[in-house]
C-alpha cells in the first residue's frame, strides 16, 4: 500500500513545483484521447482488443518538458463474452513529457509515466475487481497544430502492470499479467496560448 502513495505524493510534488514555474495561463494545457488497444502477452491469451478513453492535465516545467497526471480507462472484449462482458484497466496516471526540436511546426514527443489501475472483469455473470497496483506506461507521438490552441497527438503508448485479486480475505491471492498496446488519437488543448 506504501507504493501507491509514494507514487501518489511525487506526483503532486512535481505538479506543484510546475505550478510555481510560470504564469498558470501559459503553463497549463489538457489532453483527451480516444484509443484502439491489443492486449500483448499473456494478457493476449484471454483478452482482445477494444476501445480506451483518458485525459490528462498538463503543466509546462520549461518549453521542452511537462509534467501530468489524469485518468485512464482501456476496455477489452473476450471470445465468449456478452456485448457488456470483458475487461477494465483503469486507474490514475501521472509522468512526464519531453518535446524534440524540430524545424517544422510539428513537434515529435515521448511521455514516460506510471500508472496506478485496478482491473476489473466481467464475465458470465461473475465480477472481479483486483487491488489498485503501480504499473508503467510509455508513448512516442507527434503534436501537429490545428490552430492556435488546438493539436491534434496520435501516438503509440504501451502499458504493463500486474493485477492482484484478494480471495478468501486474504487468504489466496491470485495475479494477472496485463499489459497492452494503444494507438492513441488525442486532442491536446493550450488554452492559455
Amino acid at each position: 500500500m506504501k507504493q501507491p502513495v509514494i507514487l501518489i505524493a511525487a506526483a503532486l510534488v512535481a505538479l506543484s513545483t510546475a505550478a510555481v514555474a510560470q504564469p498558470v495561463a501559459a503553463q497549463v494545457s489538457v489532453e483527451l484521447r480516444g484509443s484502439l488497444q491489443r492486449p500483448t502477452g499473456d494478457f493476449a491469451n484471454d483478452a482482445n482488443g477494444d476501445f480506451g478513453l483518458g485525459g490528462d492535465v498538463m503543466f509546462g516545467v520549461s518549453p521542452m518538458i511537462s509534467v501530468y497526471g489524469g485518468y485512464g480507462l482501456a476496455s477489452f472484449s473476450c471470445d465468449g463474452c456478452s456485448d457488456d462482458e470483458g475487461y477494465k484497466s483503469k486507474g490514475f496516471e501521472a509522468g512526464a513529457k519531453f518535446l524534440f526540436a524540430s524545424t517544422r511546426s510539428i513537434l515529435p514527443w515521448a511521455r514516460a509515466g506510471a500508472t496506478l489501475h485496478k482491473l476489473e472483469i466481467q464475465t458470465q455473470g461473475v465480477t472481479a475487481t483486483s487491488d489498485r497496483k503501480v504499473g508503467l506506461q510509455a508513448s512516442v507521438g507527434l503534436d501537429i497544430p490545428l490552430g492556435e490552441t488546438l493539436s491534434f497527438s496520435p501516438a503509440i503508448r504501451y502499458q504493463t502492470w500486474q493485477a492482484e485479486f484478494s480471495i478468501l480475505n486474504d487468504a489466496i491471492i491470485a495475479q494477472r499479467d496485463v499489459s497492452f498496446l494503444s494507438l492513441d488519437f488525442g486532442l491536446h488543448i493550450h488554452p492559455g496560448r
